[in-house]
């Protein structure tokens, strides 16, 4: 006694069955990387990378309890470009773009890994950190950055030169 069937229709299936999972899987990955690059583009600054208000604003709620990363304690400085207007209006808009870009990494070269830097809008950075128990951290980290910016900037042969006004808030 034999059996005999075709089982081509069966392997073809089944061979639809992987390519329709590889593409399915392909496709469930495109569509995570997305999610992924539009939740950054929500958070993120497009001209520094930085952080941004809204991403900010979701850092201090999430710390507002214990103070940053469990410290206790929540410093702000609030950071204005001085004299950027002038920048901007004399030299255009390339040029600004690139003294706030310059003033982001002056800024992030300044703070310690831990710490929060944000570009809130225009020409306005905060930087959040824990206070600790004393001043003299917040003091040398304003300073400093004061200091960095004061050197000028070049941008297409031109000389840049800004300063920054720091408030600071624990």
């Amino acid at each position: 006694i034999g059996v005999n069937w075709d089982v081509t229709p069966d392997v073809l299936l089944n061979e639809d069955l992987r390519q329709a999972k590889q593409q399915a899987e392909a496709r469930a990955s495109e569509l995570e990387l997305a999610r992924r690059r539009i939740e950054y583009n929500a958070l993120h600054d497009s001209l520094t990378g930085l952080p941004n208000r809204r991403y900010l604003d979701e850092t201090l709620q999430r710390h507002a309890e214990d103070g940053y990363q469990g410290s206790g304690s929540i410093a702000l400085l609030h950071i204005d470009l001085d004299r950027f207007k002038q920048i901007n209006d004399t030299l255009g808009h390339a040029a600004g773009d690139a003294m706030l870009i310059h003033a982001s990494r002056v800024l992030r070269a300044s703070c310690q890994e831990t710490d929060f830097v944000a570009r809130i809008g225009g020409d306005e950075f905060v930087i959040v950190c824990s206070a600790g128990s004393d001043d003299q951290r917040l003091h040398e980290l304003a300073d400093s950055i004061v200091k960095e910016v004061r050197k000028p900037a070049l941008h297409e042969g031109h000389e840049c030169r800004f300063g920054v006004s720091i408030g600071v808030a624990v």
